[in-house]
């Protein structure tokens, strides 16, 4: 497993649908923070609004088995689920951990190297 930490990324969202609408594209940017071989947290650039509420941190994990983040070294997009992060929720994100979500600050997207 290659160590991900401190490299640039870009979340292409394609749903919700007016994701682009509420902010002004449809790319998150940021930098990773934690990683395994099937998740990815990273801080955005810019803060993202999704079901009206705002968020600094997004937690990506892989849609398809077989698939993740050994892909995305390889300088391949990858579809993800996305997650916008609560702060409250910051340390279990950490641990690449989801259990806790609900469907609130939902998206679905490829994940991809900055270029």
């Amino acid at each position: 497993m290659h160590n991900l930490t401190g490299i640039r990324v870009i979340f292409s969202v394609s749903d919700p649908w007016e994701f682009e609408d509420e902010n002004g594209g449809p790319e998150i940017a940021g930098v990773i923070e934690a990683a395994n071989s099937s998740s990815v947290l990273f801080h955005a650039d810019a803060p993202f609004v999704v079901d009206q509420a705002s968020y600094d941190w997004i937690l990506c994990v892989c849609r398809h088995e077989g698939r993740g983040v050994e892909e995305l070294t390889k300088g391949e997009r990858t579809s993800y689920n996305g997650i916008g992060i609560p702060n409250d929720r910051l340390d279990e994100a950490r641990m690449l951990d989801a259990k806790w979500w609900r469907g609130s600050g939902g998206l679905i997207g490829d994940l991809s190297l900055e270029k």
